[in-house]
């Protein structure tokens, strides 16, 4: 095996991994009934998607140097650009251009309305389900990608049906 092929498989993993904790601090952060002040949460959150982010970029880039699999640059920006196990790559690469919007609209906060930005942070939680999925229909380590997979969606459900189970009633006062 080569050292791209590692790096590729591992940041793969790792960052779905990151991606699930991003995801779950996220959820946690915006929760009304959060005992961690919010200034710490959305912090470590933001943290933690710097890490994903960092490590889906090399997983990427890594992806389209190894020479063992045909994709393009075009494969990794444009959806059902690619030949290769297209559906799973598809939707890997919906799922990175979401990231880099997401991205970019949290860089550029200070200049978009808050209406505006949590719109499209919003879109973020498409982001999960999509890396979930490419990763059971392309990862080549099928077990090793399951447990990862399962791993980083165990705590997303937890947190969300936290959130939903503490979310105020309609019509009381905050």
């Amino acid at each position: 095996m080569s050292l791209l092929w590692e790096v590729t498989r591992s940041t793969a993993m790792v960052g779905t991994l990151a991606l699930s904790a991003m995801v779950t601090l996220g959820v946690l952060a915006a929760s009304p009934a959060s005992r961690i002040p919010r200034f710490l949460s959305q912090a470590l959150h933001r943290n933690v998607a710097a890490l994903a982010v960092a490590l889906v970029t090399a997983h990427v880039v890594t992806v389209l140097a190894d020479p063992y699999v045909p994709l393009t640059w075009t494969d990794g920006l444009v959806p059902f650009a690619a030949s290769y196990k297209s559906v799973g790559t598809a939707i890997g690469t919906l799922g990175v251009d979401v990231l880099v919007v997401v991205a970019a609209t949290s860089l550029l906060r200070g200049r978009m309305t808050h209406r505006a930005w949590r719109t499209v942070h919003l879109t973020g939680y498409a982001l999960w389900p999509l890396a979930i999925a490419h990763g059971l229909l392309v990862g080549t380590d099928n077990q090793a990608v399951r447990w990862i997979c399962l791993g980083g969606t165990a705590p997303v459900l937890a947190a969300a049906l936290w959130r939903a189970g503490s979310a105020p009633s309609p019509g009381a006062v905050r």
